[in-house]
């Protein structure tokens, strides 16, 4: 009985880190064909078209961080879906809004951050792609032998 009690607590204790484990892993959102946006709002007439596209569509905005900052005078970022954003173009483009597109395929930009088979050349520093620590203090030993007179590398903690 007491094997039985311990074999049946081993089942539960497994099928709890069975579980944990499914739950642990993250989902993976993929951005395939979106593209961020980047307006210049000059008039209040374009802000609220901004604002009135935003409570039709979901737009994410990345500056300002939601509608409500929008104000004329600025730029503004959003990422719009790959399905959305033909016809969001054609609004803009209806309503001689000032735009330009950043990224054309976000999950493209995503992945080309963490290739490290294209390293930057000629000392060009790429500011779309993710350096890790090794990455940077090469650079940084790099940048004190060029300038030494002008560089000093110091470790803090």
């Amino acid at each position: 009985a007491n094997s039985r009690c311990r074999r049946g607590a081993m089942d539960h204790i497994f099928l709890f880190c069975l579980l944990s484990a499914a739950l642990a892993v993250p989902s993976t959102q993929r951005f395939d064909g979106d593209k961020v946006f980047r307006v210049n709002v000059q008039t209040e007439d374009q802000v609220a078209i901004i604002k009135s596209l935003a409570a039709i569509i979901q737009l994410d905005f990345w500056y300002p961080d939601s509608e409500d900052l929008i104000v004329t005078k600025m730029d503004v970022d959003f990422r719009v879906g790959a399905d959305q954003s033909g016809p969001v173009q054609a609004l803009l483009e209806q309503n001689h809004m000032l735009y330009k597109i950043l990224f054309d395929n976000l999950q493209e930009g995503i992945e080309k951050q963490f290739d490290i088979r294209r390293l930057f050349t000629g000392g060009a520093h790429s500011y779309t792609r993710f350096n890790d620590w090794n990455t940077i203090a090469r650079w940084t030993e790099k940048i004190v032998k060029k300038n030494p007179k002008l560089v000093s590398r110091v470790q803090i903690g």
